[in-house]
């Protein structure tokens, strides 16, 4: 896992070129001098290794055709997942300055996501239906202090039609039919306030394609 590590170090042991740092001082409001020169310490960011951490879970996964009903009901399916994770990530201590957090969970990943996908497909037509459901989240990294800012777990519910029609394709989306709303909120332990909400809005599309060969 690749960090950001701040140090405080003479600049003239950084190995960057001393104009900069001269020209930084020039442009500062106390200017070139005792207060602000080269051979003083500098806050330096870097990226680098950090102590890395674990990764481990498991996922389990179900398909099945209804191929063994007779008549309209054979044409469907249903595929599921459920995966869980559970992440820990260790900084370097350097990273203090920076980050509240020494040890923390993965950012983006959830510990639990469930997804399910019922499909139906004759005569040329198909259809999906998908359910993707998703656990709490670090969205944002806590920083000077601040706790890490967490995205609350949310369900996402799309539609996708398709028909054949000789050489063309017909495809019919609907993507956050549920519209649910994205909160976002940022505490300690129990006590969480809100940081931002915000609804995303439905999309539809209709497109049309063909085979050219």
């Amino acid at each position: 896992f690749v960090q950001t590590i701040v140090q405080n170090v003479p600049y003239t042991e950084t190995g960057l070129p001393l104009q900069q740092a001269i020209d930084a001082c020039n442009g500062s409001p106390s200017g070139y001098g005792p207060n602000c020169n080269e051979t003083l310490p500098w806050n330096v960011a870097a990226p680098g290794n950090s102590p890395g951490g674990d990764l481990t879970g498991y996922e389990l996964s179900y398909q099945q055709p209804f191929s063994f009903f007779d008549g309209f009901a054979s044409n469907f399916g249903l595929m599921a997942n459920y995966t869980y994770v559970d992440s820990e990530i260790t900084l370097s201590p350097g990273q203090r300055t920076v980050q509240t957090s020494l040890k923390r969970a993965l950012a983006g990943q959830s510990k639990n996501v469930f997804n399910v996908t019922t499909e139906f497909a004759a005569g040329g037509f198909n259809m999906r239906l998908l359910v993707n459901r998703y656990g709490d989240r670090i969205s944002d990294v806590g920083s000077n202090g601040a706790p890490d800012i967490i995205e609350q777990g949310r369900p996402q519910i799309d539609l996708v039609m398709s028909q054949r029609l000789g050489r063309f394709n017909l495809r019919f989306g609907a993507d956050n039919l549920a519209d649910s709303r994205y909160n976002f909120t940022q505490g300690v332990g129990a006590v969480q306030e809100r940081e931002r909400t915000f609804v995303q809005g439905r999309t539809f599309s209709l497109s049309l394609g063909v085979n050219v060969f």
